[in-house]
């Protein structure tokens, strides 16, 4: 388990949001919540909104960016951002930005709200 996971797992209940807590996040363009990950995974909603970003048929967004699994205990579907290279680069990442950065995955944005504190 990595040090920040176990970091987070730790100390749970510091990293927990209320939902009436302000929260404050700005985007430095830096890329470097997306960059060695291999665990983006998508809902149906994700999928939906990266096709509409980039002007794709939900298809596609899986051929060309996913890959789909049944999930081991769960037996459910999973699909997946399947990273690029050797550090594990989102493949919606165009330079530092997300291309998708309005409709970014559900996953991203928790990530986003995990790495401020």
């Amino acid at each position: 388990m990595s040090d920040q996971r176990y970091e987070i797992i730790k100390n749970f209940e510091k990293y927990s949001i209320g939902l009436d807590d302000v929260f404050a996040f700005k985007c430095r363009s830096c890329g470097k919540c997306c960059r060695n990950r291999e665990d983006i995974m998508l809902t149906s909603r994700d999928v939906y909104n990266i096709a509409t970003a980039l002007n794709l048929t939900h298809e596609q967004v899986i051929e060309k960016y996913c890959e789909v699994y049944i999930g081991r205990d769960s037996r459910i579907p999973i699909v997946r951002l399947m990273p690029k290279g050797v550090n594990n680069v989102c493949p919606l990442l165009a330079g530092n930005r997300c291309s998708v950065h309005s409709l970014k995955p559900a996953v991203c944005a928790i990530y986003a709200k995990l790495i401020i504190m």
